[in-house]
């Protein structure tokens, strides 16, 4: 238990790393106060250009592989992948040193899905691209593949070789990543074009 505990602070920790903030403080930017308040690679990428977008995204989505394969190298526990995918994604969103003002998820959350299961991250990814040809739109075909996703998991649960609890700490970082989300979805933001990865 206390090694779970200590897996979980330190996805939590890892997550709270947060690469489009400090990128733009060093170029005197304050991403929290600036675009869409975000600290993700879209708002980094709007007000800085497209390789601080590529950098973000990319430690980003770094942080998230890095945080599950912790977990399972160090506690191989039920809960400890699982909940270091929850937890990244909770200091990403809501990072302690920045007053919990964060990004919203994206990037993070796939990369832990990466490193937990690559065939649900390839199955997840399906409703992505229905959704951007149906709507033209990533962020609702990111949205569609976030509700999607945590139900196929469950469905092929088996023959993907996932534990339920791997399902339900999916569940959860599918909630999560909703909840950021919901008022980006109707809102009207500048160069929507610029990226098909939300924050």
């Amino acid at each position: 238990m206390p090694k779970l505990i200590l897996v979980l602070l330190v996805a939590y920790g890892i997550g709270c790393l947060s690469a489009g903030f400090y990128l733009a403080k060093w170029r005197g930017v304050d991403l929290r106060s600036t675009g869409s308040g975000s600290t993700g690679a879209r708002n980094a990428g709007r007000l800085l250009g497209s390789k601080a977008f590529a950098i973000t995204f990319i430690l980003d989505l770094a942080k998230g592989a890095l945080a599950v394969l912790i977990a399972h190298l160090w506690a191989p526990a039920p809960w400890a992948v699982p909940g270091a995918l929850v937890l990244v994604v909770v200091g990403h969103v809501w990072p302690v040193q920045l007053r919990f003002q964060g990004g919203r998820g994206i990037s993070p959350a796939v990369g832990g899905l990466l490193a937990l299961s690559l065939p649900l991250t390839a199955l997840t990814a399906l409703p992505l691209l229905v959704g951007w040809a149906v709507a033209r739109s990533f962020k609702r075909g990111g949205m569609l593949a976030v509700v999607v996703g945590p139900l196929l998991a469950w469905w092929l649960r088996t023959p993907l070789h996932l534990t339920w609890q791997d399902c339900a700490g999916f569940s959860l970082v599918a909630l999560l990543l909703i909840g950021t989300h919901l008022k980006t979805l109707t809102a009207k933001v500048p160069n929507p074009a610029l990226s098909p990865v939300e924050e």
